[in-house]
């Protein structure tokens, strides 16, 4: 990819994550003041189910981007059709764990509801394996211009319900709308189906990303859920704006990731190049992510009074602990493509299962009595854990902690984001 081309990547994926931060935030204070903080808290129990479930479908993605990287055209349908056919079975078999878990586990009918219609989205998750095949192929443009008619759509169907008066379940069927339609347009833009290849499923290669899906999302969103059943419905709703605000920073390493993790992999066979190169991504990422962390510590309460009202005030302390968590999220987005470049999944599953363990242990501890306060600490703790300090007890993952170290140093976070630097990254 030449230079020019990294910044139409960038620049289209750039777009998209701005029309989805700017869509998000306009209809996500709407939708959070339609609904007040008890039925926005039902609405995020359901949310969160659906992202933890369905991020072990997606997880593979990144995998498949490096895999195809080194295939042949005649190579590729064969790898495509083997983890759509595993992702299409995993879909059927996690809404039916998600539907085991609201019978068993939910009391109130109306987040029972909201976790049966949210959840369908894991249904069409299969198909979104055709967006591994644009990323592959570096047509970001069209990958961000079908994930922003999705979320049209999908915004489209949200202010209908507002303007109509409904209640959290039409909200949750909104995320149903959205994936249902990416899917279809990612499909129907990266290949035609006569050059995929149905193969039976590859558990082997599957499994170890998927659980690592499943830890990340574990960490992400389990918080929301344990705050449904151990808190009430009120303190949920307003810790779930907190995770929405600082979602809207946390998204920016998944849009630099895709753009830049097919041009960073290549470099992967190269012991001598690949740290250099990692270390230089490091340092922009840990860069960005302690510009957030400061951003929301300054502006937080302000954001918080002035958008969503006195209602939801108690999330102010939430935001300024989850912008400062963010700096691990960067950092781990990081690690994260380096372990996929030295061909080290398997610990990478190991440092977000331990990061996963500690979110569910601390918010089991401390959502009892310091319910929203206490998610905060226990996701901040447990971002440090999975994306950075496990790092340190493992010869073979140390070099990721001393690369994140070495960015969280003065000079270079005084210098990552230079005109230098970033030319430096971008000519790899």
């Amino acid at each position: 990819m030449s230079d020019a081309s990294l910044v139409r990547s960038v620049s289209w994926l750039s777009i998209e994550q701005a029309s989805r931060v700017g869509i998000s935030a306009v209809l996500g204070v709407a939708v959070a003041r339609h609904l007040g903080p008890e039925s926005f808290g039902v609405l995020a129990v359901a949310l969160a189910l659906a992202s933890l479930l369905g991020a072990v479908l997606t997880a593979n993605h990144s995998q498949l981007v490096r895999r195809l990287a080194g295939r042949s055209r005649e190579e590729a349908p064969e790898l495509v059709g083997s983890l759509l056919v595993t992702n299409a079975l995993m879909g059927v078999v996690l809404y039916a764990v998600a539907a085991a878990f609201a019978i068993a586990a939910v009391s109130d009918p109306t987040t029972r509801t909201a976790i049966a219609i949210s959840c369908l989205s894991l249904v069409s998750m299969g198909l979104l394996t055709a967006e591994a095949l644009l990323q592959a192929a570096e047509r970001h443009r069209r990958l961000a211009i079908g994930r922003i008619a999705a979320l049209l759509v999908a915004a489209a169907f949200r202010l209908g319900a507002i303007l109509t008066d409904r209640g959290p379940v039409w909200f949750a069927a909104a995320v149903v709308v959205e994936s249902s339609t990416a899917a279809v347009i990612a499909w129907s833009g990266s290949t035609d189906r006569r050059f995929i290849r149905w193969s039976r499923p590859d558990w082997s290669d599957w499994w170890p990303l998927a659980l690592t899906g499943l830890a990340i999302a574990t960490y992400m969103a389990v918080d929301q859920v344990l705050l449904g059943l151990l808190a009430s419905s009120t303190a949920t709703g307003t810790y779930a704006v907190a995770v929405r605000l600082v979602s809207l920073t946390y998204a920016l390493p998944a849009v630099l990731v895709t753009a830049l993790s097919p041009r960073l992999l290549r470099h992967a066979n190269n012991r001598a190049a690949f740290p250099t190169v990692m270390q230089r991504f490091s340092d922009v990422m840990l860069a960005l992510g302690v510009l957030q962390a400061v951003a929301w510590l300054v502006v937080g309460d302000a954001v918080i009074k002035s958008l969503f009202g006195p209602a939801y005030l108690a999330a102010s302390t939430q935001l300024a602990v989850l912008g400062v968590a963010g700096i691990a999220v960067y950092a781990g987005s990081v690690v994260g493509v380096r372990l996929i470049g030295e061909g080290k999944e398997r610990l990478l599953l190991r440092m977000t299962s331990l990061g996963a363990v500690t979110n569910i242990a601390l918010n089991l501890l401390l959502i009892p009595r310091y319910e929203g306060n206490g998610a905060a600490v226990a996701t901040l703790v447990s971002y440090a854990v999975a994306g950075w300090l496990t790092a340190s007890t493992d010869e073979r993952t140390r070099s990721c902690f001393r690369m994140v170290n070495r960015s969280l140093t003065p000079r270079r976070l005084a210098t990552a984001l230079t005109p230098t630097n970033l030319r430096r990254l971008s000519t790899g």
